[in-house]
């Protein structure tokens, strides 16, 4: 989780870092499995379900915790915080008896982890009702919006990059707009069509929406139309 070194870390944080400490070593096994089959150009890769499942939890937690949603939440109380969904987010506060956006914040993140993402998906259903629905569906549409593929660079001599605000990154049109009341541009609507995770130089997950047409789809006629 982002941390703002100018402020006490809360015990709750502190709770929720040593969750996503768990989780992080148990998806760490998954890409040395990734990163070693491809090592030995391995004509192909398996994943259990549970492995994929945790795999892209873990990918996902990794935007939601860094410092672009640190900024989101990072409010003591309403009146600063800026985001489009403030409404539904007073609404829900109301309802839920938090007092402020990062107790929500944590709470999401807490309730993510904890999620068991059965089989049935009945887990779709239950999730926007036992945190902010808004992130739910959101956290949802990126993992049954998307489907994963693994690439490398296309040239020999060329490596990904790990930058801090890497996993914050898509491609897909976005539209921004200035409020008349405040002054400040923020983003209106947005489209990621792909999503983009670096495991190593040479090695990157690369999450793409079902909505663009898929070659291998499209050389069957019947599945085309």
């Amino acid at each position: 989780m982002y941390t703002d070194w100018a402020k006490p870390t809360t015990k709750e944080q502190r709770h929720i870092e040593d969750m996503f400490g768990k989780m992080e070593a148990s998806a760490s096994v998954i890409v040395r499995k990734i990163i070693k089959s491809f090592d030995k150009d391995e004509a192909s890769l398996g994943l259990t379900r549970t492995e994929r499942d945790l795999l892209r939890k873990f990918l996902f937690l990794l935007k939601y915790r860094g410092t672009g949603f640190y900024r989101r939440f990072d409010h003591g109380d309403l009146q600063s915080y800026q985001a489009n969904d403030k409404a539904l987010l007073v609404g829900y506060m109301n309802r839920s008896g938090f007092n402020s956006p990062k107790n929500v914040w944590f709470h999401n993140l807490k309730t993510i982890m904890e999620v068991d993402m059965d089989t049935d998906n009945k887990w779709t259903h239950e999730l926007p009702k036992n945190m902010f629905s808004i992130d739910a569906n959101w956290f949802i549409n990126d993992v049954t919006g998307y489907h994963m593929t693994i690439c490398t660079p296309s040239g020999g001599r060329h490596e990904f990059i790990l930058t801090e605000n890497c996993y914050n990154i898509f491609e897909g049109p976005s539209t921004f707009k200035q409020d008349k009341i405040t002054g400040m541009c923020v983003e209106s609507d947005y489209a990621p069509l792909h999503q983009f995770a670096p495991l190593s130089p040479k090695l990157m997950i690369v999450l793409r929406a079902n909505v663009p047409p898929c070659p291998e789809e499209d050389a069957n006629l019947e599945v085309k139309q």
